[in-house]
């Protein structure tokens, strides 16, 4: 387990460069390998609960924060596109829905085809049965459609209001969902999201305070982590401030904190890069794996644990590449079907 830790910190750390001052940590590579360090994290993380590796518990328990850097770039990915792309908000949910369930769909139909081919586990309905997708679904991927479905609401009815609706309401959803028992992961990390749109609307007056005061941000960031923490773990789902308020300020206070990093040093490197440009796929298909290889006996954890990380990679990747050939296809197909209705060429 040790090893799979060290090669995670390897990860992270080769090639980092320092930056005196970037304006813009969350410009687009960055952002791409950002993605990758946590979903490999968060991978690492799930691998430990699979495995109960006490090495690896510390990972089990900060998923929750590296999804809420998923979420940040989220929110602040859609900030971006609407007051810098012409057009954006045409088919934004068509599009955005599309690319979140694709890669789902995708995997969740060869895990069932390998249950019911291999392992003699499912019947071939199981594939077609909307329940049981619905049920496979990862909690994220439902709560991500929310928030661009009530962020495109939110955005056509009141535009200059969207940012703090969206604060308001996502402070609504986690204490109803707290009451309401649902899982704790579900409402964990959901302000991410308007932490992202708010940093986009603040970001050059954001960068000059951390220019400022960057060291007193940081203890500012560390302490609140440490204290919000440890609030968790002491009073656990036996009051609200103890689950969904102590998570959120986390999650924000661990996302402000990679904010605050980001503008001093530059994590992007090629694997990286090249694991961000799939990190989604690894995010939906690693489950999928980690769940199969239980079926399969190795000699050790650590061989389950290698085993399960190398093949949900190189699987997230060729569905990663398998997903966007189709997605271009169909915009493809799409455009050229407009060009036959209208009369129009490029």
């Amino acid at each position: 387990m040790i090893i799979i830790l060290l090669s995670f910190l390897a990860l992270c750390l080769y090639g980092i460069k320092t930056n005196r001052v970037n304006s813009q940590p969350l410009e687009l590579n960055q952002s791409i390998a950002l993605r990758g360090i946590c979903a490999v994290e968060i991978m690492i993380g799930h691998v430990g609960l699979m495995t109960g590796s006490r090495v690896l518990y510390p990972n089990r328990k900060a998923g929750i924060l590296f999804v809420g850097i998923f979420f940040m770039l989220s929110g602040y990915g859609v900030a971006y596109g609407v007051l810098n792309k012409s057009g954006y908000l045409k088919n934004f949910l068509a599009r955005r829905i599309w690319r979140l369930l694709l890669p789902v769909y995708s995997a969740y139909v060869i895990y069932e085809v390998i249950l019911i081919a291999v392992c003699k586990e499912a019947e071939w309905t199981a594939i077609f049965d909307i329940h049981m997708f619905c049920g496979s679904i990862n909690w994220y991927v439902w709560e991500q459609m929310a928030f661009y479905v009530v962020f495109w609401v939110l955005y056509k009815i009141c535009p200059d209001k969207t940012n703090i609706l969206m604060v308001v309401l996502s402070v609504i959803f986690v204490g109803s969902a707290y009451v309401a028992g649902v899982e704790n992961p579900c409402y964990g990390s959901t302000l991410c999201f308007s932490l992202g749109l708010l940093y986009y609307k603040y970001e050059e007056r954001a960068a000059q305070v951390i220019k400022k005061q960057f060291v007193l941000f940081i203890i500012i960031c560390t302490v609140t982590l440490v204290l919000s923490m440890a609030t968790f773990f002491i009073l656990g789902d036996r009051s609200m401030l103890g689950n969904p308020v102590a998570r959120n300020i986390a999650s924000v206070s661990f996302g402000v904190g990679v904010l605050m990093l980001l503008s001093k040093y530059i994590v992007k490197n090629r694997v990286s890069y090249f694991l961000g440009k799939c990190s989604y796929e690894i995010f939906i298909v690693h489950p999928f794996v980690l769940t199969l290889f239980t079926k399969v006996e190795f000699a050790s954890w650590l061989f389950y644990s290698i085993a399960s990380i190398g093949v949900s990679i190189g699987s997230a990747v060729a569905l990663h590449f398998i997903v966007v050939w189709i997605m271009n296809l169909v915009e493809r197909m799409f455009h050229e079907n407009h060009i036959n209705r209208t009369g129009l060429s490029l």
